[in-house]
């Protein structure tokens, strides 16, 4: 079965933020739905994430809406996406 992925690109001019990059993106893998996998790459002050989701449960509202909900955390609240 075929995985569908979801690109999203997170920034942030706060360079605490930025040293704590891994930490941000386990805290807004709490947010996604437990079927889903992310791929991560950091570089700056930038998060390039790809999030995949298995083909029979490929809903992507779903996700955007829980990524949408993990940026308005306190926590992640200097990540915007970009």
């Amino acid at each position: 079965m075929t995985a569908r992925t979801l690109d999203i690109t997170l920034s942030t001019e706060d360079p605490d933020a930025a040293a704590r990059a891994a930490l941000s993106v386990a805290r807004l893998m709490a947010y996604l739905p437990a079927s889903c996998e992310v791929d991560y790459t950091v570089t700056d002050h930038h998060l390039a994430l790809t999030i995949s989701t298995p083909a029979q449960h490929a809903d992507h509202p779903t996700v955007e809406q829980a990524v949408s909900r993990s940026l308005k955390d306190p926590a992640l609240g200097a990540w915007r996406r970009t």
